[in-house]
């Protein structure tokens, strides 16, 4: 009898190291992946889905000063949202950013949904034609760029005339 409970024991204590062996090995091959598979996850990872993005670019003026405002209107996914606001001047008639002077840049790393960036410069009393430019991407998606047209304002910042 006692060699009964002893083999008994013995195949239990057997059976017991074989689910434990086996369970390590099943936690083994599939809780631990290879450099490569790590590699190729976190370049996955980078991937930003699709975002729906509204960003609105306005020009306004006025008590001597210009200004060129970005906001974000809305955004459907969570992203980050780089934004860039330039604003150009010339006293001569311009109709592209191109041919003007670069006198303002604000830039902010991720535009909040409702957020607004403004980018100011004053007029120091002499009328010129503006532009505002605004360079934004959302998320790891391409550069994107929404320029106002040229606009003509006094020496006070008000408008005369869109261009």
């Amino acid at each position: 009898m006692k060699t009964f409970t002893k083999k008994k024991t013995l195949l239990t204590v057997f059976t017991s190291a074989v689910i434990c062996v086996i369970m390590l090995c099943m936690c083994l091959f599939t809780g631990f992946k290879s450099a490569d598979d790590r590699a190729e996850e976190a370049s996955q990872s980078d991937i930003t889905p699709y975002v729906l993005l509204s960003l609105s670019l306005a020009i306004n003026g006025g008590d001597g000063r210009v200004y060129g405002s970005a906001k974000n209107e809305f955004t459907l996914f969570p992203s980050t949202v780089y934004v860039r606001v330039e604003l150009y001047r010339s006293v001569e008639r311009n109709y592209s950013y191109e041919n003007m002077e670069m006198v303002s840049v604000i830039s902010v790393p991720d535009l909040d949904i409702g957020k607004t960036l403004i980018a100011e410069y004053p007029t120091n009393g002499v009328a010129a034609y503006w532009v505002a430019r605004c360079v934004y991407r959302d998320g790891n998606s391409n550069w994107q760029e929404k320029y106002t047209k040229s606009c003509h304002c006094d020496g006070n910042g008000n408008l005369i005339e869109t261009i």
